[in-house]
């Protein structure tokens, strides 16, 4: 059984405040803060990380740095750890909404460890919703994917940029399916290959099979029952099937 978040928080208080505490000890208890949603405190923490991290022994493997610099493997240094400066990037992004120095956090990951797929990932994110620079949104999901094939965000993220932005439905479709391929429930996979499958194709029914699965999958999946109430009444010309879809939208709307 996991622990509660509170529970984590007081463990990595009691382990951080010992006179054996180590860097990952505090690690651990800023993860704790932001697993529980306290904003500030992680991101206190985690510039502690940055900041102050001579306070705190390194663990074996970061001691080993001076052999593997010998060996002529560049290491980063300790304040330089791409998971805590990627998880700033994720508090800036979603408490902060500073979506710039977000964008540079994560850019600084990739520098630190180019083959950090999740924030080549995050940082096409930026690019693509708040900063609307599709190419390099592209370009950041693609060497993500070029990293890790089967990362469902980034793959999910690419599929929704081929289809919104450059209406390529071959492209679209492989994403999704790509996906689908690595977890038969993504709801959002089936929800958005029965859109592509709907534009880009004759197949009317594959597309209505998709959009239902998602539905099926996740029955509070809002964007799924909407899409589907749309095929009801456009597509089938079922206006009651359709109005059970909107009246479903509106009770997980709490309307």
């Amino acid at each position: 059984m996991n622990d509660s978040p509170e529970t984590r928080i007081k463990n990595a208080k009691i382990a951080v405040e010992s006179p054996d505490a180590r860097y990952s000890d505090l690690v651990k208890l800023a993860d704790a803060y932001l697993d529980n949603q306290d904003w500030e405190e992680a991101k206190e923490i985690y510039e502690q990380c940055i900041n102050d991290f001579s306070g705190f022994p390194l663990d074996e493997p970061m001691k080993q740095a001076d052999m593997l610099a010998l060996m002529g493997i560049e290491v980063p240094e300790p304040g330089e750890d791409e998971y805590v400066w990627r998880r700033l990037g994720y508090i800036f992004e979603h408490y902060e909404k500073d979506y710039f120095k977000a964008l540079r956090y994560y850019r600084f990951c990739t520098q630190i460890d180019p083959s950090s797929y999740r924030a080549w990932n995050n940082l096409g994110f930026i690019h693509d919703v708040h900063y609307e620079d599709y190419d390099a949104a592209f370009e950041c999901y693609t060497k993500s994917l070029n990293i890790n094939p089967d990362y469902e965000t980034a793959l999910l993220n690419l599929g929704v940029l081929n289809h919104a932005i450059y209406q390529d439905g071959e492209a679209c479709i492989d994403c999704f399916e790509r996906v689908l391929k690595i977890n038969p429930n993504s709801e959002k996979a089936w929800h958005n290959v029965g859109i592509a499958y709907g534009t880009y194709t004759e197949d009317v029914e594959k597309s209505f099979e998709c959009i239902k699965k998602a539905t099926e999958i996740n029955p509070n999946y809002i964007d799924a029952w909407n899409t589907l109430g749309i095929v009801y009444e456009k597509i089938r010309g079922d206006e009651e099937n359709a109005q059970i879809c909107y009246d479903k939208v509106r009770q997980l709307r709490g309307e």
